[in-house]
C-alpha cells in the first residue's frame, strides 16, 4: 500500500510538475529575492504539491507537511493578487488594483507566512519567516499585512482542527505540529544539571549534521549524473524508496521493541495519544512503542 501512494505522489511530481517535489520553501525564497522560476506559483503545481504530499506522508515517507504549507500558501496568495488563472482562464475578478508585480511579491509575501503559521500555530513566526528568510523587499505596512494574514490563517486552521476533534468553536490549537508538553514539570522537566549534556547534544548533532550534509551532497551528485537523466528513473526511485522505507520500519519495529502496558488512568491529555497506541505483536493492553513511533512520524 505504501508503495501505491508513493507511486501515486511520484506520478504527479515527475510528470505533472516537477516544481511540487520538494519542500518548496528555496522556490519561493527565489521568487521573493527576484529570481523568476516558471511554474512556481501556478494552479498545477498547487494541486500537485498539495496531493503529492498527502500521500507521501500516508505513504510512510520521512516528509512533513511544514514546507510544502509554504509554498501552497504562496500559490494561492498569488492566484488572488492576480485575480485570475492561467490555468482557469475563465475565473476571473474584480482585483485589477493587485495586478503588478510589486503587489503579486507582497502577497506571495503574505501566504509564505500563512504557511508557517498555520503549520506551528505562530502568526508572529510566520512574519519572522518571510521578514528574516524569505522577503528581500519589506516595508513597514507589509508587516502589518502578513502578520494579519497569519493570524487569520491560525483562526480557520483551528476552526476546521476543532471541527475534525469534535469540538466545534474551541480554538486552542497549537497547530499541525506538537513537540509534546511537560504536565509534571518538578519530575519530567529539566534543570542546570542537565545543561553539559545539552552541549554535548549540540556538538554531535553538529558533528552528525557536517557528516549528513558532506553525503548529502554526493549523493545529489550522484542522482544528477544517473536518476535525474530521465523520468522514469526518477519515477523508479521514488518506488524503491517508498518499499525500502516500508521494510525498515517494519523490520525495525519487529527486531527491536519494547512492548508497555496501556494505561488505563488517563486525563483528557492523554486521551489522543493512547489512540496512537498500537499493539502490533504485543499481547492483549500492551502497546508496541517503537511501531507506534514509525506510525507517528
Amino acid at each position: 500500500i505504501n508503495v501505491v501512494y508513493v507511486g501515486i505522489a511520484g506520478f504527479l511530481v515527475t510528470f505533472v510538475e516537477k516544481l511540487a517535489g520538494g519542500s518548496g520553501i528555496p522556490e519561493i525564497k527565489c521568487y521573493l529575492n527576484g529570481i523568476k522560476i516558471p511554474n512556481v506559483v501556478r494552479f498545477k503545481t498547487l494541486i500537485a504539491k498539495a496531493i503529492g504530499i498527502c500521500f507521501s506522508v500516508s505513504g510512510g515517507l520521512a516528509c512533513g507537511q511544514e514546507g510544502p504549507m509554504v509554498h501552497n500558501g504562496a500559490v494561492i496568495a498569488a492566484g488572488i493578487s492576480q485575480g485570475k488563472s492561467t490555468t482557469f482562464p475563465f475565473v476571473k475578478s474584480g482585483f485589477d488594483a493587485f495586478r503588478n508585480d510589486r503587489e503579486k511579491r507582497d502577497f506571495v509575501s503574505g501566504g509564505a507566512a500563512a504557511g508557517v503559521a498555520a503549520a506551528f500555530g505562530s502568526p508572529i513566526g510566520g512574519v519572522l519567516f518571510s521578514l528574516e528568510e524569505g522577503a528581500s523587499f519589506w516595508d513597514q505596512s507589509l508587516t502589518w499585512r502578513t502578520f494579519f494574514c497569519s493570524m487569520i490563517s491560525v483562526f480557520v486552521l483551528n476552526v476546521f482542527l476543532s471541527g475534525s476533534n469534535g469540538t466545534w468553536g474551541q480554538l486552542s490549537s497549537g497547530g499541525l505540529i506538537t513537540l509534546g508538553t511537560f504536565q509534571d514539570q518538578k519530575n519530567h522537566g529539566y534543570s542546570i544539571k542537565h545543561i553539559p549534556f545539552f552541549v554535548l547534544l549540540g556538538i554531535l548533532g553538529g558533528l552528525f549534521g557536517a557528516l549528513f550534509n558532506w553525503l548529502n551532497e554526493h549523493l545529489q551528485l550522484w542522482r544528477m549524473k544517473r536518476v535525474h537523466v530521465s523520468k522514469y528513473r526518477r519515477f523508479i526511485e521514488t518506488l524503491v524508496v517508498a518499499l525500502m522505507t516500508s521494510l525498515l520500519s517494519y523490520l525495525l519495529s519487529y527486531f527491536f521493541h519494547q512492548c508497555r502496558r496501556v494505561s488505563t488512568d488517563t486525563t483528557d491529555d492523554d486521551e489522543k495519544s493512547t489512540t496512537f497506541q498500537r499493539r502490533f505483536y504485543c499481547p492483549n493492553v500492551r502497546h508496541h512503542s517503537s511501531f507506534n513511533f514509525f506510525l507517528l512520524f
